[in-house]
């Protein structure tokens, strides 16, 4: 039996039809999963803007602007991703160099002009700056993530403690971006 008889009996029968229609349903809903997903952060990233500026009006004001920068933040953490993985499989220290050079792109990608390059625009905020941002993580580290992480490991239920507290992380975030951004050196 060669190649061309099997796939040729695949889809002449229904079951055949079936699991290739399963599956191209489960790519689509994927595909519309990763869309929403990446859809609702960019929502989560505006309101944070806005309720740091102090210019929050309302949620549905900032629903369309959301959709408009969704398939460039997809398209931003895709390559951040792919640059960091590549950096951590070289020796780890480079990919660690990577995250933190390339930690504003998302939020440049929701909420700067199209014109501006997330990757370029975060190296740049991060320049001669990189150890001032490791040691902000390393604060929230300590003081969020390590009493949630002690919290879960008493009980799975106290997981709820940080869904409600992640708005205050994501804050934290901005303030740390727009103080980068408020005190770096002008683009040359």
């Amino acid at each position: 039996m060669n190649l061309e008889t099997v796939a040729s009996d695949f889809f002449v029968n229904s079951a055949g039809w079936s699991i290739a229609g399963i599956g191209v349903a489960a790519l689509l809903l994927l595909a519309a999963f990763v869309y929403l997903g990446t859809w609702y952060a960019a929502f989560v990233i505006s309101l944070i803007r806005a309720t740091g500026d102090g210019t929050f009006t309302k949620l549905s004001d900032y629903i369309a602007p959301a959709r408009l920068v969704t398939i460039r933040l997809l398209t931003t953490t895709i390559k951040v991703s792919i640059i960091s993985v590549i950096g951590l499989i070289l020796l780890i220290i480079p990919g660690i160099i990577f995250m933190v050079r390339y930690g504003f792109a998302q939020m440049i990608a929701v909420l700067e002009d199209r014109s501006v390059n997330p990757l370029t625009e975060s190296k740049r905020l991060v320049r001669g700056r990189f150890w001032k941002l490791v040691g902000r993580a390393v604060v929230i580290g300590i003081c969020y993530n390590l009493p949630l992480a002690v919290l879960q490991s008493i009980h799975p239920g106290f997981g709820f403690v940080w869904t409600i507290t992640s708005p205050v992380y994501g804050l934290y975030f901005y303030l740390v971006y727009a103080d980068f951004k408020r005190t770096a050196t002008p683009a040359a």
